[in-house]
């Protein structure tokens, strides 16, 4: 049967990559951006697990059921999965670690420092050998594509966790677990041996995410409640970190009054009530992230690209009074628990925002916004999840942070790598009249000029991972070439 291989050099010890792939959350943080994946079930453990899972691509549906062969499984080093349905005939494939000599060694011995990660798979596809040479082709450029992207994210994430693996793990309380970024968060940090819980407007769900994937509790919350209740209350009392991220969508809809108050109260009002409740706990969380932007700065002049840090002058517009309101209302939690308010630029995922809006809603692909000079504060998603972990081991952040690439982009920079990466043929351009009467008041957002600085994160021991718009665009959209040099950069990257 035809086989596929894919092997990584990591320069990291065996037993943190291994923990990676143990841990729950490893599954999530292994599906890229550019596939649509739904959890339908996960029992059992890495040994005998039985997993089934749906991927939408465009308008195809693939159902995957995949067991887990315990024969094959050799604790620390290995385990095999054996597809029992699925878009091939048969796949068997093997994951296997291996600690290595050092990179750079000249010895020769081996050395925990470093390990080979390799996977191994042997399949048909249907119609066999006839599928194989029509299809053959293609099905294992996706898989070169998709491993690249699991070799350099395993890589990211055991080096991110491996830096605070000696520190205790956190009970930590999330809003906004079913959002963009908060989706990612919940299986980063679930990953990184932490117990989630979530507070959710929906009936929570008894096995936590549904799944039996994600560990951690459900608790019915309401956000715009006018005081915190004994239940809200109960759910963050003891535990060390409540992250704050749930919120309406900045540009889910135009900005009607209506809506423009409901993304008031989705902040502010649900920010004051979880700092209420931290005020009324016996033993309050020891942080309290909130959710910010870096709309909050008074815009720059076209053509300024010097970076504002924290204590830069606030804007006048409704999005830099929103964001001042909003980290206004975590005030009553000050006294019991350190306060840190995440000034996010644009996060760059393929799963919602951005970069989700620029991809779908314009096709054609658009070479600027106005005059293209604008300056667009942009952090790729897997950048956020770090910094978040670091802001929770970091007792010396405090405050607003910026978080935001250290790379100073103009919107018309950002868009043309994203359209480079798409290989977009037509790049149209965008007015800001015709941006104005697209989106109306929100049209602030992409026209104001933004340099921010993100020294304090980096001051306090924070390293970038994903330094160009290119880089963030390849690894969402799935480009192999910027995905191969991905994974050649995160194979010695040290968090």
């Amino acid at each position: 049967m035809p086989e596929f291989r894919s092997s990584s050099a990591l320069a990291l010890p065996a037993e943190a990559v291994w923990a990676f792939h143990a841990h729950s959350g490893a599954f999530q943080r292994l599906m890229p951006g550019w596939q649509t994946l739904e959890v339908r079930s996960w029992r059992g453990t890495l040994r005998d697990a039985r997993l089934e899972f749906v991927i939408r691509q465009g308008p195809a549906r693939l159902t995957w059921i995949a067991q887990h062969d315990a024969s094959g499984f050799v604790e620390g080093e290995q385990f095999v999965d054996v597809m029992e349905r699925g878009p091939a005939s048969a796949w068997r494939h093997t994951h296997r670690v291996t600690p290595t000599a050092g990179i750079g060694s000249a010895t020769g011995t081996s050395n925990a420092g470093a390990c080979e990660l390799d996977d191994h798979i042997v399949y048909r596809l249907p119609l066999y050998p006839l599928g194989q040479w029509l299809g053959g082709w293609k099905f294992e450029a996706d898989l070169r594509r998709m491993f690249l992207f699991r070799h350099a994210r395993t890589a990211h994430d055991a080096a991110r966790h491996a830096r605070f693996a000696g520190q205790r793990r956190l009970h930590i309380v999330l809003t906004g677990s079913n959002g963009t970024i908060g989706a990612a968060l919940l299986a980063y940090l679930v990953n990184a041996g932490h117990r989630v819980d979530r507070l959710v407007r929906a009936q929570p769900r008894a096995t936590g995410d549904g799944t039996g994937l994600l560990p951690g509790r459900e608790v019915r919350w309401d956000p715009v409640a006018s005081g915190p209740d004994a239940a809200l209350i109960a759910a963050i009392d003891g535990c060390d970190a409540v992250i704050h991220l749930g919120a309406a969508g900045i540009a889910a809809r135009r900005w009607t009054d209506t809506y423009k108050r409901e993304l008031v109260e989705s902040r502010v009002r649900s920010t004051a009530l979880l700092a209420q409740a931290i005020a009324r706990c016996k033993r309050a969380p020891e942080v309290f992230m909130v959710a910010s932007g870096t709309n909050i700065y008074r815009p720059a002049a076209l053509g300024d690209v010097i970076p504002r840090e924290e204590d830069a002058p606030v804007g006048d517009g409704f999005l830099a009074r929103l964001a001042l309101d909003w980290e206004g209302a975590a005030a009553p939690a000050h006294p019991r628990t350190r306060v840190v308010n995440l000034r996010l630029g644009v996060v760059l995922s393929a799963k919602g925002g951005f970069l989700k809006a620029v991809a779908g809603v314009l096709p054609a692909g658009a070479s600027r916004f106005g005059d293209g000079r604008a300056v667009v504060p942009w952090v790729h998603v897997d950048d956020v999840l770090g910094a978040v972990e670091h802001v929770l081991h970091t007792p010396g952040l405090r405050g607003a942070v910026n978080i935001a690439a250290p790379s100073v982009e103009s919107n018309a920079a950002m868009l043309g790598a994203i359209n480079v990466t798409r290989r977009s043929v037509v790049n149209v351009p965008v007015s800001a009249g015709l941006l104005r009467l697209m989106a109306g008041e929100m049209s602030e957002a992409v026209l104001a000029s933004q340099p921010v600085s993100v020294a304090k994160l980096v001051g306090s021991g924070f390293v970038f991972a994903v330094p160009t718009v290119a880089a963030a665009a390849a690894i969402e959209l799935g480009d192999a070439r910027g995905l191969a040099a991905h994974r050649e950069r995160m194979l010695s990257w040290r968090a």
